[in-house]
């Protein structure tokens, strides 16, 4: 019978608020900086929000995986 695997949630939520920190200081950074150029003022926020959707649904699938199953490449 296979056990389920529990996850540590209070390690996925600190990195949950970690990423949304992480996104507020980009665009307070970048925001200023982009609108003296010819670039979008969001232009950075929005490519940050989107490596960040990306590595949340790794990190999301990488949860699900069995680390047991790493030992037994076959």
């Amino acid at each position: 019978m296979a056990r389920k695997l529990k996850s540590d949630w209070w390690l996925f939520s600190t990195t949950l608020v970690l990423v949304a920190i992480s996104i507020v200081m980009v665009y307070s950074a970048s925001n200023q900086m982009a609108a003296g150029t010819a670039v979008r003022p969001n232009a950075y926020l929005v490519k940050q929000v989107l490596f960040a959707v990306m590595g949340l649904i790794a990190m999301f699938v990488a949860m699900r995986i069995d680390y047991e199953r790493y030992r037994d490449p076959a």
